[in-house]
Formats: structure tokens, C-alpha cells, sequence
């Protein structure tokens, strides 16, 4: 480590480097830039590298990023403070790194802090305070079965992984040393890093799982809690959960009798229906899958949007049986059943009903689907159109099930659009779905329910102001149709 300078002279030093070794915009990602230089030094715990990385917070100059084989033209600057916030961990109340953070206001802010300053061989990254120190919210609670199953079928192959033996996280585990869960947490968080950051976090916490049997929530960087093995993406959850672990490791202790740690002293609660029932969108059996999208469709609404803000759609909600969009259809249609449930509206359906979804959803001849479009819409009932609505969403990755329930919903409310507008029930209902299917955000017939008041008479938007409601969606849905009259 070099000799301490004073803040003056190593500001004055960097900026006469600055002036004696100009250097042009690099073409490609040089790693003989002076720049990664400086990350490898800030890596290996150089305090001094900090200081000098500060003169390029205020850098204009080009580097050209090769990501996936294209170029992706960015500043020294941007550069500079990605190294500086994957191998710091400040408080926001101590420094927050951003686009208009000075090369100054940094550099003044080491010099102030140099003496507490120091380099956490744990976290890897500098800071002004032990890992002890730190706060941070969590959560526990128990995990699955179907959790602790694909574990078990996985624990050998995850002991077999050469960093779990680089890291000796093995002897750990066999010597039933607890450290073993804050080593766990220290390599998840090592890849926060620009040269890691895609590494799958799955296999580190799958190990934490086995050994604890409870999946911990913590923060991530949007302030939301992270539970899925696969939403520790961000390095604030990372962190967080090396925290957890540098706080607490040392209360856990062996359970013969599990096999496990465990630890007395911090609250474990049950898993939610909900939050079971998630975990079932990603099986394997699309049976299974489908029961439990299903099931969650008819949960509390509220409970059923708090167990899908732990998910996003296509790369944590896998199984292909089950709508594309899983977690924005759920929090819809549970919003839908517990209206339906409220209202005395029928979103089951008869047996008639179902045995002709079940056909719509084959692969059958084009004047046979057909027929079958036309006999529904000629046989459905108000009564039953809502049914016909929650069912083929339920289905929609069907083969040709959206299709034809685009033609049939037009031919049905074409028919029946007067006695529609003649049944304040129906009608409120018809307007409450137009609103939930329209917060889905997606191509498709969805979207086609407030557009059949586009060409409504003059008695129709009359009726439509007169209408009565408590629901502050219909009343959305109807100032919105009346608003675009005008």
C-alpha cells in the first residue's frame, strides 16, 4: 500500500497525470486502459486507487463496450463510477454515487473519511463501517416442499461444484461449522461485479436453503423484499443478505435431528397458500401447473398481488400450459372472481359450457371450429358470457382458443349488445371487465370491450349517464367512453 498523501496533493498529482498522459477515445474494450488498472488495485483493497479513479467521474472521453458482439459506445465517467459502486458500499446518508456525482465531491468525501475508510475482505469492497453494523430489513419464513424436493434431487450436484471446493465450503459443511452460510453469502455477493453479474444465483441459494431449510427475504434495490431464488439479480439484495448472514451466522447451530441449522432465535413463519401455490406455476406437470394458476385465480386479491411481486413474467414463470403473462392475468382475474363472488355472477360455467372450451381448445377442422363458434354464439346467455370470458383466459395458450374467442365475444355482444345496456348488472360487469382485461397491457381482444361504444347512439350515452354505480371502475370506464364523445 502506498504512503498516505494529503487530499491536496494527490488531487494535484492526479490532475498533472492528466495533463502529461493525454490519451484519445479508445476503440474496443482495452483492458490496458488505465481505467481497469485502477479496478484491479480498488479490488486488491488499494486505498490510494480510489482517490486517483475519482478524476474520471467528470470524464467525457469514449470507451466502446463490446456487449454481444456489438458496440456500445460509453464515457470514462460511467465507467468509472461502475467500478467505484461495485467495490464501495456506502450509506446513502454517507455518499450516494450517481450521474451528477463530481469527481470533487468524491474525491472530498474519501479525504474526510480516509481514516475510517477500509477494505472488508468479506464484502470485498471498501466501506466506512463493519458488516455488523449495517441494518437491514428481513424476513424468514418456511420452506416448500416442493422446494426442499428439487434441493434434495440437486444437494449432490451442487456439493460437486468446483467453487464449493475452491472455498472450501465442503469442510465447512462437513465439520457443521456455521461460517459455512456466511461463506454462501459472501461468493453470491462477489458477483455483483460488471464481469459476473450474469452469473445464475440459483445454485448459491439453493445451498443456503438446503442447509437452513428457510428461505430469507431481504431488500433489493427497489425497496421491495426479494424471496425467489432467482430475483437476487441486484447487488442490493445480495448485500443484504450478507449482512443478514454477517449478523446472525454465529446463532446458527447444527440440528442432528433435521439435519440442518437452524436458529432459535429469529421467527420462522408458515408459507402463505399463495405463496405455495406461485411456486406450482414453474412445475413441470402442466396439470399441476394449471391447478395451481387456477387456484390462485380464485385467491384474495390483495393476497394474490403480494405473492406476484416476488415474480416477473417469461424468465421466473416457466410452464407453457399456463397463460404467458401469469402474474399480470392473476392479479386481474382474482380482482374479477372476488367480484363475480360479491355480485352473485356465475364466472364457473355449466357442464355444456365447459365440454365446448374443451373442444375450442383441440386442434379441429377450420368448418368444424366454426360451427362451434357460431352455435356459442348463438347459445350463450348474459348470464353466462362472463364464464365463457374467465375460462378461455384460463386456456388461452390453447391452439386457436383466443382466436375464436375473439369472434365469438363479437358475435355475442353484437347480438346481445341492447339487453346488455338494459340489465344495470350485466352492464356494470361488462364495464368492470372492460377495465381489468384493459390493465393487462396486451395486444388482443382484450382491448376490444370499451371499443364497441364507439359508435353508440346518442340513447346509448344518455343511458350511459344516467347509469348508476358504486364501482369506481365502472364510473373510470364510463366518464372515459363519455369523455371521448365530446
Amino acid at each position: 500500500m502506498r504512503p498516505s498523501l494529503s487530499k491536496h496533493l494527490i488531487w494535484l498529482q492526479l490532475f498533472t497525470l492528466c495533463l502529461i498522459s493525454p490519451w484519445t477515445c479508445l476503440s474496443g474494450q482495452n483492458f490496458d486502459h488505465p481505467l481497469y488498472e485502477l479496478e484491479e488495485r480498488i479490488k486488491e483493497g488499494d486505498k490510494d486507487a480510489l482517490f486517483e479513479i475519482a478524476l474520471y467521474f467528470d470524464s467525457g472521453k469514449t470507451i466502446v463496450l463490446y456487449i454481444d458482439l456489438k458496440e456500445w459506445p460509453t464515457k470514462e465517467a460511467a465507467v468509472a463510477k461502475r467500478i467505484v459502486l461495485e467495490n464501495c458500499q456506502f450509506l446513502d446518508t454517507e455518499i450516494m454515487i450517481n450521474d451528477s456525482t463530481s469527481g470533487k465531491e468524491f474525491f472530498d468525501f474519501l479525504a474526510v473519511h480516509r481514516k475510517e475508510l477500509f477494505f472488508s475482505p468479506i464484502a470485498s469492497c471498501f466501506m466506512l463501517q463493519p458488516l455488523e453494523k449495517w441494518e437491514t430489513r428481513f424476513e424468514l419464513r418456511e420452506l416448500s416442499t416442493l422446494r426442499k424436493e428439487e434441493i434434495v434431487d440437486r444437494s449432490e450436484e451442487l456439493m460437486d461444484l468446483e467453487w464449493v471446493k475452491q472455498s472450501q465450503l465442503d469442510a465447512l459443511i462437513a465439520q457443521k461449522d456455521s461460517k459455512a452460510l456466511l461463506v454462501l453469502a459472501e461468493k453470491l455477493f462477489s458477483h455483483r461485479r460488471n464481469d459476473n453479474q450474469f452469473n445464475y444465483p440459483q445454485p448459491y441459494l439453493q445451498l443456503l436453503h438446503w442447509l437452513t431449510g428457510i428461505e430469507i427475504g431481504v431488500e433489493n434495490v427497489h425497496g421491495k423484499m426479494s424471496w425467489v431464488p432467482n430475483y437476487y439479480f441486484d447487488h442490493k439484495s445480495r448485500f443484504n443478505l450478507l449482512i443478514f448472514f454477517a449478523k446472525h451466522y454465529q446463532q446458527f447451530t447444527w440440528n442432528e435431528q433435521e439435519s440442518r441449522f437452524v436458529n432459535p432465535q429469529l421467527y420462522v413463519r408458515p408459507l402463505e397458500k399463495e405463496e405455495h401455490l406461485f411456486q406450482f406455476l414453474s412445475h413441470d406437470n402442466d396439470s399441476l401447473a394449471m391447478d395451481a394458476f387456477i387456484q390462485l385465480s380464485n385467491c384474495p386479491p390483495d393476497r394474490v398481488s403480494r405473492a406476484a411481486s416476488e415474480y416477473f413474467d417469461f424468465s421466473m414463470v416457466t410452464n407453457n400450459a399456463i397463460p404467458y403473462y401469469p402474474c399480470g392475468f392473476l392479479k386481474q382475474l382474482a380482482i374479477l372472481t372476488s367480484y363475480c363472488r360479491d355480485q352473485e355472477i356465475d364466472f364457473q360455467g355449466s357442464v355444456y359450457l365447459s365440454k365446448k372450451i374443451a373442444v375450442l381448445q383441440k386442434e379441429i377442422p377450420a368448418i368444424e371450429r366454426a360451427q362451434l363458434e357460431n352455435e356459442l354464439i348463438q347459445t350463450l346467455t348474459l348470464d353466462e358470457i362472463t364464464a365463457f370470458e374467465y375460462w378461455v383466459i384460463v386456456y388461452q395458450n390453447a391452439w386457436g382458443i383466443s382466436r375464436s374467442a375473439k369472434i365469438i365475444l363479437d358475435g355475442f355482444y353484437h347480438k346481445h349488445w341492447l339487453q346488455l345496456m338494459a340489465n344495470p348488472k350485466q352492464l356494470d360487469c361488462y364495464l368492470k371487465k372492460s377495465k381489468l382485461f384493459s390493465a393487462l397491457g396486451i395486444i388482443g381482444y382484450y382491448n376490444d370491450y370499451l371499443k364497441r361504444f364507439d359508435e353508440a347512439a346518442e340513447g346509448i350515452l344518455q343511458f350511459l349517464k344516467n347509469h348508476k354505480t358504486f364501482d369506481p371502475d365502472v364510473q373510470a370506464q364510463i366518464n372515459h367512453i363519455l369523455s371521448s364523445k365530446k
